[in-house]
């Protein structure tokens, strides 16, 4: 199975000793060992492609790239031995249940995904100290 930041048996925890992603901002920020780059920017540029270029079979890719992701990230945050705050689980679980939600309706309605691609990038330049 393909976690957020590598390939294991089950997903990283987040926060837990033995993790491949021992702290959040590893797993959204560290480099995927696949493709050399962090985990949260390939949907988001996938995201953005779609995007520019307004055509739907590569948004529900995109869609499915940025689903994965937040699929993955909700599971270590819900995992009993995630060691984040729970105020700062609980908001990342809402903006997980919010994306992959949204990311529904971006596929069915044809709506725009760029709340997506602002929730990635927001949280990515939160967890970099670049928003406080």
């Amino acid at each position: 199975m393909r976690g957020v930041c590598g390939d294991s048996a089950r997903l990283p925890i987040v926060g837990r000793a033995n993790c491949v992603a021992p702290a959040l901002s590893r797993a959204w920020l560290s480099h995927s060992c696949a493709a050399g780059i962090p985990a949260a920017f390939e949907p988001t540029q996938k995201l953005q492609k779609a995007i520019e270029d307004s055509d739907h079979p590569p948004m529900i890719e995109a869609i499915y790239a940025n689903n994965q992701l937040w699929t993955a990230l909700a599971a270590d945050l819900a995992h009993p031995e995630n060691g984040l705050p729970a105020e700062t689980k609980a908001g990342l679980l809402s903006l997980a249940i919010f994306s992959l939600k949204q990311g529904r309706r971006v596929v069915e309605e044809r709506l725009s995904a760029i709340s997506l691609v602002e929730i990635n990038l927001r949280v990515m330049k939160g967890l970099r100290g670049e928003i406080k």
